[in-house]
Formats: C-alpha cells, structure tokens, sequence
C-alpha cells in the first residue's frame, strides 16, 4: 500500500469517511482506502474517476458528503451512496396545509396517502408519474368533506378486502372503498380510539393497537370491501400494561406472533394461538427512555429491530444490541432490498447498514 500511494505523487489531503479515508493528491486524483477487516490486507485501494490534480477534501458537516476541489475540474460531490430524493412541500400542492404529516401509504393504484395531524387525509393519484399537483388528481378528505372520523389521522393499513384501513384519533375506523371509491365508517366500542397501528392477519380478523385504550382483535364479517365486526376483543398483558397502555407499533413476526411497542414499558410479544405473552424490557443499563417504542421491524425470523427514544434496538434471540452512532428518537423503520435500514428520527432521516455496522 505504501507503494502504491508513493506512486500517485505528492498528497494533497487525507480524510476519513466512515471507516475508510479518502486520500487526495496534487497531481494525480482522489483513491478511497476502504476498510476490509475480514482480510490479511486491512485497505484495498479504490479510483475515484477524477483525471486530474486535486487541492482539497472537505467533510460536510451536515451529510453524508465529501466536497472534492480540483484543479481545474470544479468542484465534486461524493457520496459512499448515492440516493436521489425528491421533495414535495405543502407550497406545491393545491390544498392549503400546514399541520404535521404522521402516516404515508402508497397504494397498488400508484396512489399516495398522506395523514396530517389535524388536516385530515391528502390524496394523490398516480403519485409517481407526477411532476406537477393539480385539483384534478390531488384532494383533501376531512370530516366535513367525508365520514372520515377526525382529522388527526395516524396510520394506513393494506387489506385483502379491497380496501384501505385508516385510523384517527377519533373512536372507531375508517376505510375507504376501491368498489364504490368512497371513505366509510366502522363504528367500534367508544374505547377503541387514538389508533396508531394496524394489521389485518386474515380476511376477518383486524390487530388494532392505540395509544391511551390498549390492544384490540377484531373479528370481522360482512362483504368484501364493506366489514361489519362480529367480536371486539381487548388484550390482556399483565396489570401494568393496563395502566400504561400507549401502544404505538404493531408488527407480525409470522403467522402465529405479533409484537406490540409500548411507551414506557418496552415490547410485547404475543402468541396468538396460546394467547400468551412475555414482555422485553431494554432499560438493563438504566436509561429508561429505551422501553419507548415507537417502531418494530421484522428482518428475519431471528432480528428484530426496535425504534425507541434511546435510538435503534436490534433483538437476535435473546440477545439486545444498542446500535451506536446515532442520537434522538426514532419513528418508523424501513429496510431496502439491500438490506439497509432507513430510519425516521426526530434528527431527520438516516440510513444504517446492518452488515457493515455502519450508518
């Protein structure tokens, strides 16, 4: 290795990224050092295609970014991944909002759901081929506008009925109908309210979990896209989960297993053919902020990864990995085809790959 950097001429910068460096020189371009642990050789040198001298090499502050200055080239961006993102503000659209969005769902239609936090539902059709928001394919649904329930909506769920399950804050669901395209009612116990999650196992039954009411199983009968509820029937845990019942995530780890998150008390994983349950506590180093679930995601049947106000949780058996390098509390978890995890954070959006340990 020593050679081979003699060879490329005088340096220019050296800087670290992650756990390779990037190492720039006066004459002759940019290489990445990029660790490999796992053999005899611990960096492998790679080209950066930038054919000419380079002065600079600037970490930004703020991404994951490396700013390349060369002579005569201009200026580089270099990302270890490269993602494209595309913002859609409140100013585009054709409806005059401002309230927080707390549920994003796109359906099998291309359709785009978006729950505000007192706005009620926006809806945009063919969501992907668009560039541009117009009333034609855009519309606002609210409670004056539609049976929708209250317009502090927190979550949408895919069903095999065709339809789409939607919960509010308000007591009861929502669904909307793809036979007769229109938002209907599906009035529950008054105590059934605040639903932050949802998963329909099989045609008849519904996972309901909210926060300030506990858990709830619904048996479901009725046609197709138009449920009715045979049984309402509300989870028992232990006496604490009765009084500390803010339930935040749902998630199923197979047929027979669903894991619930709760605010204060960790996770619950529940047998659903025994109907039995053990409680998973993350608080063993004395923060207690760690039991605040706020997402579950099911990688394999062996990891699962946890989203609470000490940051991400990975449980692989019995065995509890506080994953370091982030701060803040996270919300939602979503896993690529790569096997990255995206993960929502009160500190903005990150990205964290699994086998590599790195963010």
């Amino acid at each position: 290795m020593h050679d081979e950097i003699a060879e490329m001429g005088s340096v220019s910068s050296i800087i670290r990224d992650g756990n390779d460096y990037i190492v720039s020189f006066q004459i002759n371009g940019v290489i990445r050092l990029r660790t490999t642990p796992e053999q005899r050789e611990k960096f492998i040198s790679e080209h950066i295609n930038i054919d000419c001298g380079v002065f600079s090499l600037l970490r930004d502050s703020r991404q994951e970014i490396v700013w390349i200055g060369t002579d005569g080239q201009g200026l580089y961006q270099r990302t270890r991944n490269a993602h494209s993102f595309r913002s859609v503000p409140f100013s585009m659209l054709p409806c005059n909002l401002s309230k927080p969005v707390r549920a994003i769902h796109c359906d099998h239609e291309g359709t785009l759901w978006i729950g505000t936090k007192g706005e009620g539902i926006l809806r945009i059709e063919e969501f992907h081929a668009r560039k541009r928001f117009g009333s034609g394919h855009t519309s606002q649904i609210t409670t004056r506008s539609s049976q929708l329930i209250d317009n502090s909506v927190y979550v949408f769920a895919g069903s095999r009925r065709d339809l789409l399950w939607i919960g509010t804050e308000g007591s009861g669901l929502n669904y909307y109908s793809y036979r007769d395209r229109s938002l209907h009612t599906l009035r529950t116990p008054n105590e059934l309210k605040y639903v932050h999650a949802l998963y329909e196992s099989s045609p008849d039954t519904l996972w309901v979990a909210t926060v300030g009411c506990g858990v709830f199983r619904l048996v479901l009968g009725g046609e197709g896209p138009y449920p009715t509820i045979r049984d309402c029937t509300k989870l028992h845990f232990n006496d604490v989960l009765e009084i500390k019942n803010f339930f935040f995530a749902l998630c199923p780890e197979d047929e027979r297993t669903i894991w619930f998150g709760n605010r204060g008390e960790g996770a619950v994983r529940y047998d659903v053919e025994r109907d039995t349950s053990r409680i998973y506590r993350f608080d063993q180093g004395g923060e207690a902020i760690a039991n605040d679930v706020f997402a579950i995601h099911c990688s394999s049947p062996d990891t699962l990864w946890f989203g609470t106000s000490r940051g991400l949780i990975r449980l692989a058996g019995d065995s509890v990995t506080f994953v370091e390098g982030m701060e803040g509390s996270v919300h939602s978890i979503l896993e690529s085809r790569r096997g990255d995890l995206w993960v929502s954070t009160n500190r903005g959006l990150k990205q964290y790959t699994p086998a590599r340990a790195t963010w």
